[in-house]
């Protein structure tokens, strides 16, 4: 049996195509796990109508907010042999289940990943994953692809994993963004086999409501940095490879960096104070990766950290002069 797990958050307008399309797999020995998080719309009722006639699907509650708890409160339900996620936006195609099952089987891995697209609301795909047959793999050399395009390879949604794989792995709490690459650094980290399906087995949906389009949240920024942080002190712990290393501070260097630029196009939308403490956080956050890798062993380690930091470091300590010297600058932003 698979144990298929959907977190939800006032999502009535697709939480019905989401599961409709879980209902209909080709495979059908499943549970359906909708975790309702806290919802204010009309979400519960919609579930609870797909579960009229349908003893698979079964609609619980989580104690905690967040997609994290949602889905830690899934797995805790769950009781399939083997675990998989989506999203309440998410849909699927009719063999998705079929096809990640039966290889899981065959080759008796602890993941598999299917192959996916990103379409826009009207269906459109913009953004499609490796399209290349099957490839067989280790969970060290996921974490060591970190950064290479076609896998969506810290996404939980779309990956059959073997429960027993993942049962001691939790989603941290009070992490709303990121917290899906905490997850799976330590699946891979566990998993003896990953295998990965080319082709196009569902759709993920992008959107306003998607975590990425919106604007702050105290709990989703803050988790997110230290999110990051997380990832980057794992494959310093975890991961010998230096060239791997190097990727993973680039990437997770820069998708903080990111989060400052957009910052400062909040301009005062923020308090005063709210806009220093989290440019401070963040500032140290990505000082910590620095000084890692300086300390680091070897010189091109030393080297990339220099190369990558030099033309931040200039733009974080211009904008917190012009944060704290010329303030009324920062009106003229517009928040993103």
């Amino acid at each position: 049996m698979i144990s298929v797990i959907i977190p939800v958050h006032n999502r009535a307008d697709m939480i019905k195509r989401c599961v409709a399309s879980v209902q209909k797999q080709s495979y059908t020995d499943t549970e359906i796990i909708v975790v309702d998080d806290h919802s204010t719309d009309g979400t519960t009722g919609a579930v609870l109508s797909l579960a009229e006639g349908d003893k698979r699907v079964r609609l619980i509650s989580s104690a905690e907010r967040g997609a994290s708890a949602a889905r830690n409160a899934g797995m805790d339900e769950a009781e399939g042999e083997y675990i998989i996620f989506a999203d309440s936006d998410d849909y699927w195609e009719d063999n998705l289940l079929d096809t990640v099952y039966n290889e899981a089987k065959r080759s008796g891995a602890d993941i598999v990943i299917a192959g996916f697209d990103m379409v826009n609301l009207n269906g459109e795909a913009v953004k499609t994953s490796k399209n290349e047959g099957i490839e067989n793999l280790s969970g060290m050399s996921m974490l060591e692809n970190i950064g290479l395009p076609g896998y969506g390879a810290y996404a939980v949604w779309g990956r059959l994993f073997k429960r027993e794989s993942v049962m001691g792995i939790r989603f941290p709490k009070g992490v709303a963004m990121a917290e899906d690459g905490i997850f799976m650094v330590h699946a891979y980290a566990a998993a003896r086999r990953v295998v990965y399906i080319g082709g196009v087995f569902f759709h993920v949906t992008l959107h306003s409501g998607n975590m990425q389009w919106q604007g702050f949240n105290r709990e989703t920024e803050y988790g997110a940095v230290k999110a990051y942080e997380d990832i980057t002190d794992f494959y310093f712990k975890k991961v010998r490879l230096r060239e791997c290393r190097i990727r993973a501070f680039k990437m997770f260097y820069g998708a903080r960096l990111r989060m400052l630029r957009r910052l400062e196009r909040r301009g005062t939308d923020l308090s005063k104070e709210e806009h220093g403490q989290f440019f401070k956080t963040t500032a140290e956050s990505l000082g910590k990766d620095t000084r890692k890798m300086l300390s680091a062993g070897s010189a091109k380690e030393k080297l990339t950290a220099l190369a990558v930091c030099f033309m931040p470091g200039i733009y974080i300590a211009a904008y917190r002069f012009v944060y704290e010297k010329m303030p009324w600058i920062l009106k003229s932003q517009q928040y993103m």
